[in-house]
C-alpha cells in the first residue's frame, strides 16, 4: 500500500501539470481565496479548497468513474448520486449532450456550487436536485462534523456528531418522479450511503440499470465492498473492482450489462 500511494501521488503531478491548464494560479488562489477556478480544456470549475481540486483531479483526469467509454444513449439517463461541486455530471453532460443528467447533492452550499459550475459550462441537460438519495423519503440528518464537505454522509453508521437535516428520497422514488424507465449510467459517491441504497434497491428498478460506478466507503456500515460485488453480480452485471491506493477501506466498483467500449468522441 505505501509503495503504491507514492507511485500514485508522482503519477499525479504530471497528470495535473499537463491537464490542468492553469495550475499556476491554484497556489496563490488557495492562499488568498480569490481566482478559485480550475480550467480542464473545455471544462472549467470553480472550487473551495485543495480538496475539491483533488477530486475534479480524480474525476476528470483520473476519470476513476470511467465516464470515457461508458455507452449513454441519446435521450438517455445519467444519474450523480453525491454531486458535491457537480464535476462529474457537468463531464458526463458535455461528453453526452443529449442525455438527461440529475445531479443529486443534499449540502445546501455544495449543491448551490454545483448549480453555479453548471451555468458556468453552459451545461443544460444537467438538473441539479438539492437532496440525498437513500433509503425512505423525506428528511434525514447529514453528518457535517467532518472539515471537508465532501465528506459529509447520511448512511445510517455515520457518526452524527453534528447534523443537518436535508430532503431525502429513495431511488425507487426518484426513477418514478422524473418518469425514468432506464438509467443508462449510476454514479454514486455518497460515503457509505451506497450500501443501503444499492443492498436495499427493488431488482425491477436495478434492472433498470445499464452500468454503475461507484466509490466505496468501507466501515461506515456494516455492510462491505464484498456484498455489493456480490449482490450487483448476481443481478447480472459484470462487477470489477479498483483498490484506492492510499486508503485501504476505499475504492472503486463498476458494474456493467454489457461491456461497451465507444471511441472518445469529444
Amino acid at each position: 500500500m505505501q509503495l503504491s500511494k507514492w507511485h500514485y501521488y508522482a503519477r499525479s503531478i504530471p497528470l495535473m501539470l499537463r491537464g490542468i491548464s492553469n495550475w499556476t494560479s491554484i497556489p496563490p488562489a488557495l492562499a488568498t481565496g480569490r481566482g478559485r477556478v480550475v480550467r480542464l480544456g473545455d471544462l472549467v470549475f470553480c472550487y473551495r479548497d485543495a480538496m475539491d481540486v483533488w477530486t475534479i483531479k480524480e474525476t476528470c483526469l483520473d476519470d476513476h468513474y470511467r465516464l470515457a467509454g461508458r455507452r449513454v444513449r441519446d435521450g438517455g439517463v445519467v444519474i450523480d448520486i453525491g454531486a458535491g461541486l457537480g464535476d462529474f455530471a457537468i463531464a458526463a453532460a458535455r461528453r453526452h449532450p443529449q442525455a438527461r443528467v440529475l445531479a443529486f447533492e443534499p449540502f445546501p452550499a455544495s449543491a448551490d456550487l454545483c448549480r453555479r459550475n453548471v451555468r458556468l459550462n453552459r451545461t443544460a441537460n444537467v438538473h441539479v436536485i438539492e437532496a440525498a438519495v437513500g433509503q425512505g423519503n423525506g428528511a434525514i440528518g447529514l453528518d457535517i462534523s467532518s472539515p471537508e464537505s465532501v465528506q459529509y454522509s447520511t448512511a445510517s453508521g455515520a457518526a452524527r456528531q453534528s447534523t443537518l437535516q436535508v430532503k431525502i428520497q429513495s431511488l425507487a422514488e426518484v426513477f418514478a418522479e422524473y418518469a425514468i424507465t432506464r438509467c443508462d449510467l449510476l454514479k454514486l459517491d455518497c460515503e457509505g450511503a451506497e450500501f443501503e441504497i444499492l443492498l436495499t434497491l427493488d431488482r425491477a428498478i436495478l434492472n433498470q440499470i445499464d452500468s454503475i460506478s461507484l466509490e466505496y466507503h468501507d466501515g461506515v456500515t456494516a455492510a462491505g465492498h464484498r456484498e455489493l460485488e456480490i449482490a450487483l453480480a448476481s443481478a447480472g452485471f459484470v462487477v470489477t473492482r479498483v483498490d484506492n491506493p492510499v486508503h485501504a477501506s476505499l475504492g472503486y466498483i463498476h458494474a456493467d450489462r454489457n461491456i461497451v467500449k465507444i471511441a472518445d468522441s469529444r
